[in-house]
C-alpha cells in the first residue's frame, strides 16, 4: 500500500471556511478562542473553537484512479491552504485599515474570494447537480430526437459519452471531476471580480455584529434574475458580499462607490439577513446580532433561533440550547 493510500484511510479534517478565517468572530480574535455556533437544521447553539466546526473529512482528497495512483490526493487541499496563507494578512490588513487594497495584494484578494465561494458543500452540490442535469437532458434529447440528423445526433451523443467517462453510473458526477470543475470555476471568477469596484463597509459605530456562515461569500442581485440565464458574477445589477469580521465586511459593485461605507445597524441586519438567506446550515457569530428577512422585519439572535427550531419541530427535528 503506499503512503498516499495509508493516508486516505485515515479521516482528515478538510476547513470549507479556514479557521484563521472564522477567528474573528471568536471571543479573542485568535483561533483558539471560542465563537457561538447556529445550526439551522435543528436550532441548536453552542460555543466553539473555529478548528471544531465548517469542515467535513475528505471534502477535498481525491480519489485515487487505480490502486497504484501516484497523484497525490490531498493536491486541491494544498492548493487552497496556499490561496489561504496568501490572502490571510491581506484580509486581516483590509479590515485594520478599513481600506481595499490595490495591485498584486488585491488580485490575492479576488483570488480568495472566487475560491471561498466556490469550495463551499452547498455550492459543490450545486454544481454537481447542474452538471448532472445538463448531462441528463442533452442524452435524452440526442437518443431521442427523431428530427436530429443521424450525424449530428452520432457526434452529440459521442461527445456525451466522452464527457460521461469523468462521472459515474447515471450521470452521477465523480469527485475528482467535481474538484477540478470547482477550481477552473474559481479561476474563470478572478477577473470578473477585478473588474468590480470595491468598498469596505464599516459598522465599527453601529452597535451590530456582522454573522459569518458556511458560505460567506455571496451574490446578491437587485433586480428579477434573467428567465433564460438567471443570475452570475457578470451580471448587472448584482453585489458581491463578504464579511472579514464582526465589524467590517467587503463589497464589490458596478458602480461607483467610495472606498470605505460607514453603515448602521439596520444595514448590518440587512446583509445578515442576506447571509442567512444563501447559507447552507451553520450560523457563526461572536454574540448577539440581528437579521432582515425578505418581509423586512428583523430578528434578533434569539428570534432567529426560534424560526429554526420551529422549522427543525415542523420537519419532525429536535432542538436544544445545547449541542
Amino acid at each position: 500500500m503506499t503512503q498516499s493510500n495509508k493516508k486516505l484511510n485515515k479521516p482528515k479534517k478538510q476547513h470549507y471556511v479556514s479557521q484563521s478565517f472564522l477567528a474573528a468572530w471568536t471571543n479573542t480574535g485568535r483561533d483558539d478562542g471560542k465563537l457561538l455556533v447556529l445550526d439551522k437544521t435543528t436550532g441548536n447553539t453552542w460555543p466553539s473553537l473555529p478548528k471544531s466546526v465548517a469542515y467535513e473529512t475528505h471534502l477535498y482528497t481525491k480519489e485515487a484512479d487505480s490502486p497504484t495512483s501516484a497523484a497525490d490526493p490531498f493536491g486541491v487541499e494544498n492548493q487552497l491552504e496556499k490561496v489561504e496563507s496568501a490572502a490571510m494578512p491581506i484580509l486581516k490588513e483590509t479590515a485594520r485599515l478599513k481600506r481595499v487594497p490595490i495591485g498584486d495584494p488585491f488580485h490575492v484578494l479576488a483570488i480568495f474570494l472566487a475560491t471561498q465561494f466556490v469550495r463551499v458543500p452547498r455550492n459543490l452540490d450545486n454544481f454537481a447537480a447542474m452538471t448532472q442535469r445538463f448531462l441528463t437532458h442533452a442524452h435524452n434529447v440526442a437518443v431521442s430526437s427523431p428530427k436530429m440528423p443521424k450525424e449530428k445526433r452520432a457526434a452529440l451523443i459521442s461527445e456525451i459519452l466522452e464527457l460521461a467517462t469523468e462521472v459515474g453510473p447515471g450521470m452521477e458526477i465523480k469527485k475528482n471531476h467535481q474538484l477540478v470543475s470547482m477550481l477552473t470555476l474559481a479561476l474563470e471568477l478572478v477577473p470578473v471580480l477585478l473588474e468590480r469596484n470595491w468598498a469596505v463597509l464599516d459598522a465599527t459605530e453601529a452597535s451590530a455584529d456582522f454573522v459569518c456562515t458556511d458560505a460567506p461569500v455571496i451574490l446578491v442581485s437587485a433586480a428579477p434574475p434573467s428567465p433564460h440565464y438567471g443570475v452570475g458574477f457578470g451580471s448587472p445589477g448584482t453585489l458581491v458580499f463578504c464579511p472579514l469580521s464582526p465589524s467590517v465586511a467587503l463589497l464589490g459593485t458596478w458602480d461607483r462607490a467610495p472606498p470605505t461605507i460607514r453603515i448602521g445597524a439596520q444595514r448590518v441586519a440587512f446583509w445578515n439577513g442576506k447571509l442567512l438567506g444563501q447559507m447552507h446550515r451553520f450560523v457563526f457569530s461572536r454574540g448577539e446580532f440581528a437579521a432582515q428577512y425578505a418581509s423586512g422585519v428583523i430578528h434578533d439572535r434569539q428570534e432567529v433561533i426560534s424560526t429554526f427550531q420551529a422549522l427543525a419541530n415542523k420537519a419532525g427535528g429536535t432542538t436544544s440550547e445545547n449541542h
